[in-house]
Parts: structure tokens; sequence; C-alpha cells
């Protein structure tokens, strides 16, 4: 192992493979789990996905908790091996209770979006303060995107900031395409659209998927670079390939409206169903509109609002909407008004502004809900406000 440090440390990456293949097979499981990194990375050789799990799995065969957990994200991302996000929660918890701090923040990443186990924020955010605690990079750099209010801690840029920029100065490309991500929204530093491209940049280069994601939408919407869907198209099937639900749910969109690429709605919807496979809500949102519209799918009312349930599910706000719409209706359901009402003030909580004007009709009738007009103009306010016009027109009827 010591002569595969050494070639690591100088970054002879060609010299750290053989010498880490050597080790990998006189046993010393520790060296298949690195070996497999290089694989993964590409560094020094091809990158051979089937290889990289392979010998995470030999790692992990032997004994090396490093070898499970690179199995267990090859079983969630699909890398090597058909996905199987329910195998990789299990191996994940395996390893996170038996001190692998990669795993728990991994395991926590799983709470977060409900792969393979249920959605539980605050589970997510003890396991992965955890990991930090213990010097994780994984574990801060999630923590710094719950800080960005992906999860229930308080919502604090600075401390996002301070996580990410250690990661990436650490050599961690994940917390620099965290600190991009921060400048091209301008949270917690001054919107840089460039600078967000260069960190995107650098961490697509080095095979860190959310960047290609990342750098894909900057193409796709001339954001620090001139637009380019074509390109756009490439990193996000890139990036779908490798488990990015969101890339799925993106590419999908340009093939339905055939921006930078063939219009395929056949296409678009395989991709928006991986993409809620994958645990982007987006992508169940949009399945559910193509099997109500019967485009690229055969039309199925209830297929649709199946659909729309799991987006909902998936906290996305239009989803749940879209749901009570239908519960209230009964179009491919049973008609439930009590449920639909509560769907309309989780999408308003949502920020689903047609949410707020449904469940306003509701107040003002007294569907379910103590009769309130004044109630109902607060909500119609608001989904005005938001930017749904409908809300606009029942405060002008309703003042």
């Amino acid at each position: 192992m010591r002569e595969a440090d050494v070639a690591l440390k100088a970054k002879r990456y060609d010299k750290a493979r053989s010498a880490l293949a050597r080790a990998c097979n006189a046993k010393v499981w520790a060296a298949c789990s690195k070996l497999a990194r290089l694989h993964l990375k590409g560094l020094g050789g091809t990158r051979d996905l089937f290889r990289v799990y392979q010998l995470y799995k030999r790692s992990c065969d032997g004994g090396a908790l490093t070898g499970c957990t690179g199995e267990a994200l090859a079983y969630k991302f699909g890398r090597g091996v058909a996905r199987d996000v329910g195998r990789s929660a299990k191996m994940l918890k395996a390893s996170c209770d038996a001190g692998d701090m990669e795993a728990c923040a991994e395991l926590g990443q799983s709470h977060i979006a409900g792969l393979g186990v249920v959605r539980d924020l605050g589970r997510a955010s003890a396991l992965v303060r955890r990991s930090c605690s213990a010097g994780n990079a994984t574990g801060c750099v999630i923590l710094a995107w719950m800080y960005l209010g992906l999860g229930n801690v308080p919502a604090d840029p600075t401390k996002a900031l301070t996580l990410a920029e250690k990661a990436c100065n650490d050599g961690f490309v994940s917390g620099c395409h965290t600190v991009g991500w921060m400048y091209a929204r301008g949270r917690g530093v001054p919107r840089d659209y460039k600078r967000a491209v260069e960190m995107y940049e650098r961490g697509c280069r080095q095979h860190h998927q959310h960047s290609c994601y990342d750098l894909g939408w900057s193409y796709e919407e001339a954001r620090g670079v001139q637009r380019d869907r074509k390109r756009a198209a490439g990193l996000y099937r890139r990036a779908c390939d490798e488990g990015v639900g969101e890339a799925c749910h993106r590419l999908g969109l340009l093939h339905y409206w055939a921006w930078g690429v063939p219009g395929d709605k056949k296409r678009a919807a395989v991709l928006y169903e991986t993409a809620c496979e994958l645990g982007a809500g987006n992508g169940c949102y949009e399945l559910g509109w193509l099997h109500h519209k019967g485009e690229g799918v055969g039309k199925d009312a209830a297929r649709a609002t199946v659909y729309f349930s799991r987006a909902c599910a998936m906290a996305h706000g239009d989803g749940c909407n879209s749901w009570g719409y239908r519960l209230e209706f009964g179009l491919g359901a049973k008609k439930d008004l009590p449920t639909a009402v509560k769907l309309y003030g989780k999408a308003c909580s949502l920020r689903a502004f047609v949410g707020c004007f449904n469940l306003g009709n509701a107040y003002l009738i007294g569907a379910t809900v103590p009769k309130n007009k004044s109630r109902a103009l607060e909500l119609y306010r608001k989904a005005c406000d938001g930017g749904a016009s409908q809300g606009c027109k029942a405060l002008s009827r309703h003042r």
C-alpha cells in the first residue's frame, strides 16, 4: 500500500492503479476500495463502472466497510449494477451502524430524498450532523445544503458557505459544486454566474454528476455561458445516466419541446419516469400530465392521479394541487372533497399558488371548512401576489 499511497500523493494515477491492483489481489481489501475510486473517477485509465462495482463488492466481501459503502452507492445510483435503492439503504445503514461516516452521510441523503427509506428530515439531519462532526466531507456538504433550505435546520447561508468552501479547498468536488450553486443564486455571496460555471466545470471534469447537471442548466438558460441546448442535453444525459433525477427531468423537457434535440414525447415519458423513480418530483408531475393528455403514453386518468400523488409525496406543490383537483372532481379516483381541500392547503404552503386559490374557494362556500369570506379573500390575495391570475380575478369578483 505504501507504493500506492506515494503514487496517489504524486498524482501518478497510472502507477497507483497498478500498485493498488497488486495489493487488492493480495487481499488487502482497503486497496480494492481505493482502486474502485480511481476507476470511478477515470483517473489513471478508463472509467469502468462495472469494474467499480466488482471492486467494491470484493472489498465488502472481504470485510472492508468502505467497500460495503461503495457497493451500496453502486446500487443507489445504478453504477455498474441494476439500481436497487432499497438494497442500497439497507447496506448504508449497516455500514453506518458499524461506524462508517460516509455511509451515515449517504443514508442521510437517502432520507432527504426518500430513496429506499421513508423521507424523514429529522433522521437525515441527525445522520448528516453526526457524519460532519466526525470530519466527513460528504456529511458536511449535505449539511451545507440543509442550511440552504434542503432540510429542517434553520437557514444559514453563511454556515453553508463555510462548510462548502472548506470541502472544496480540501479537494472535495461536491463542495465546489455547492459553492457554484450559491454563486449562481446569490445565496450568501454576490450572484456571479461565470464563477458558478467555473465551479461546475471543475466538478464535472471529475465526474461529479450534479456539477454536470448544473453546468447543463447553465448552458440551457445562458447563465455565464452562451445558450447551447445541444450541449445542455449532453450534460443532462450524462448526469441522468448516473442517477441525477432532475437531469432526467430536464432532458425529458428538451425532448418534449424539441429544444436542441429531436422532439420525442415517448422518450420524454421514459425520462420523466426515470426522474420520478430517482426521487425527482418534477418527473412524477410531468408524467402525470402526459398520462392525463395521452402524449407519449396511453391516456390514463388513474395513472395520472397516481403520478400527481407521488409528486405531492415529494413535496411538489403543483403535484399536490393537481392531485387535490382530481379528488375534488373524481378524475381517475373516487371523489374525496375533504382530502382535496387538505391537499390544496398543502399545495399553498408549498408555494403552488393555484392551490391557495382553490383553498380560497373552499372557504368562500364552506366546503369541508368553516365558511369564511375574509379567509377566502386572504388566500385569493396570496394567490394573486404569487402570480396565479385566478386569485386576482376572484379578488375583483368577491370584494
